[in-house]
């Protein structure tokens, strides 16, 4: 989808929406329970606007009416359900769902994805709207309260979108999955499964050929996914 002179007045009247690539923009809304933002992308592709882990907003519904028709909602994990139910049945929307859907989500996600009304669940290499393709990732933990298991979505573009497994500081780095996510028991991260989170993650980057990080919590890496994930390996794994 070419995105229109009135596309980006739309975008400017609702200052919600933040340009990221030439056709990904991002919106960010704090999350009700804890102390970090939930980030929310949408594309546009010829066959409609492609929304990843969701969060609603004041005015988010309004401006993609404006923007043009929501063709699907595709999600890394179960656990970012988000605004899926209300798309789902406000305006019938594909919720396209990873079929890794297992047991270390808690019963208030297990009943609303239940209550979806049109989820399509996928699997790793299938094909999804706009072209992108899903990598499946799991990783073993040394505790059971988040267990990772979820999807990593591959653009047309060589962006990859991910779950919880790692996102960018403000300063391009990479963090992985403990370092930013941890147990409210816990003291300090732990080490061993900051290990593991890298160690999947830089396999998919490393199939994928990706150049860019578009993640749900935290900051974008664009352009420059490579050089920090190189760097990311150096104090992680000790590599040279």
């Amino acid at each position: 989808m070419k995105i229109k002179s009135g596309n980006f007045q739309v975008i400017g009247k609702y200052q919600m929406l933040y340009p990221v690539t030439r056709r990904v923009f991002r919106w960010s809304t704090p999350d009700p329970e804890w102390y970090w933002n939930m980030v929310g992308h949408l594309i546009f592709s010829n066959e409609g606007i492609i929304m990843i882990d969701p969060p609603n907003v004041p005015g988010l519904i309004d401006a993609l009416k404006r923007l043009g028709n929501i063709e699907a909602v595709i999600l890394t994990t179960a656990d970012h359900l988000r605004a899926a139910p209300y798309f789902s049945w406000a305006y019938g929307v594909d919720i396209y769902l990873p079929r890794q859907v297992g047991n270390h989500l808690g019963d208030d996600v297990k009943y609303r994805v239940g209550r979806l009304k049109n989820p399509i669940l996928f699997n790793e290499g299938e094909s999804l709207p706009c072209g992108i393709r899903p990598f499946s990732v799991q990783v073993p933990r040394t505790k059971p309260y988040h267990s990772v298991d979820e999807m990593v979505l591959l653009t047309q573009d060589g962006e990859i979108f991910t779950g919880d497994l790692i996102m960018g500081s403000n300063e391009g780095k990479i963090l992985t999955l403990d370092e930013f996510f941890h147990h409210p028991s816990d003291s300090i991260p732990n080490e061993t499964d900051i290990i593991h989170n890298f160690i999947e993650v830089e396999k998919v980057i490393k199939k994928t050929k990706a150049k860019s990080l578009l993640v749900p919590h935290g900051y974008d890496i664009i352009g420059t996914l490579p050089q920090a994930t190189s760097e990311k390996a150096k104090t992680v794994l000790k590599t040279p």
